[in-house]
């Protein structure tokens, strides 16, 4: 299932900008850090560039955005395209915020643990204490557990195979 999922995420939302937002404010929401968590546009549009809002550790404000590209290979050229997308709103999300120490970016791009590094660093450098990347792989990671596996169904319309209804069950009754 796990390859099935990976590959719905490199292109099944193409174009399809609200379901991306949705999809990630649900992911945010199974991480048990954030609390209050919800789109800032929901039915889409502007916003800034900053998709999501939620609080961490019930005390800081945190602005989520999503930069997924329509289908998603990891070359180069758009791993280039995502981190200025990173960069970009997270300059958005300070200059919306001049306090805000919590920021979370989701992209559809598998990037290494050296460039999720380097994009943390620029974010700390700019006063933000926590940063987390959600990249392709941790977003799977997610969706394809049994917290994920209602947001998987929803957004990329992959069916639960009968192991996956079993844990889903015995999790949520």
């Amino acid at each position: 299932m796990s390859f099935q999922t990976d590959e719905r995420l490199k292109s099944y939302l193409d174009t399809n900008q609200l379901y991306r937002e949705q999809m990630c404010r649900a992911v945010l929401a199974t991480d048990k850090r954030f609390s209050d968590v919800r789109s800032r546009h929901p039915r889409g549009g502007p916003d800034g560039g900053r998709d999501i809002q939620a609080v961490y550790r019930d005390e800081q404000i945190t602005f989520g955005a999503v930069g997924f590209v329509n289908q998603g290979n990891d070359s180069n050229e758009q791993k280039t395209t995502i981190k200025k997308k990173f960069s970009d709103d997270l300059e958005s999300a300070i200059s919306a915020d001049k306090k805000l120490k919590a920021f979370v970016f989701f992209t559809n791009i598998n990037l290494t643990i050296g460039e999720k590094d380097s994009l943390i660093e620029k974010a700390k450098k700019e006063g933000v204490l926590f940063c987390d990347i959600l990249d392709r792989e941790r977003i799977r990671i997610t969706l394809d557990s049994p917290d994920g596996f209602s947001i998987r169904f929803q957004y990329l319309n992959i069916p639960l195979s009968e192991e996956e209804q079993a844990s889903f069950f015995s999790r949520w009754g």
